[in-house]
């Protein structure tokens, strides 16, 4: 199991999140990235196995959720960070419109630099990603954990109209 959570503004700190993160079963002893921008945070846990560890280039930050997998490339071989260092090369070598059709696997991609940030699914959507707004403050959060979603941002005893 691997997440991410992004605030857009800040509701709860970093580290409050990755306690939330590290709160579930099993997941306690499991790394956490945290990384703060002037447009919010991202808190990132990255899959387990070895080669998914978010890798940062230029001013830009990559991370991934679920199992990608890069078609023909064995991506643990290349160290902790295999699979987003190929995804960061892949994108500055101007190849994104050939990346979706060389990744298999339920997973979430994500792009963070100073500016903002980018997030891309599987075409089956296996790996659904999730945004809620808080209606009291100016704070979005967007993340792959719906309930860490909802409580982030207040609505975590909504009724979910998207699920209904």
């Amino acid at each position: 199991m691997s997440d991410f959570i992004i605030q857009i503004g800040e509701m709860l700190a970093p580290e409050q999140v990755a306690e939330m993160l590290r709160d579930r079963p099993g997941m306690k002893d499991r790394p956490i990235v945290i990384r703060r921008f002037d447009w919010g945070s991202a808190v990132i846990q990255p899959p387990p196995g070895r080669g998914y560890q978010p890798f940062e280039e230029n001013g830009k930050l990559f991370a991934c959720t679920g199992r990608p997998r890069m078609i023909g490339i064995s991506h643990e071989n290349s160290g902790e960070n295999g699979f987003c260092r190929e995804l960061a090369q892949s994108l500055e070598h101007d190849l994104a419109t050939e990346l979706p059709a060389s990744i298999t696997g339920m997973f979430a991609l994500a792009m963070f630099q100073s500016d903002g940030f980018r997030v891309v699914t599987d075409m089956l959507g296996s790996q659904p990603v999730y945004k809620a707004e808080s209606a009291s403050k100016n704070v979005v959060c967007v993340g792959t954990n719906a309930d860490l979603v909802t409580a982030i941002v207040g609505h975590r005893r909504e009724l979910d109209l998207v699920s209904i």
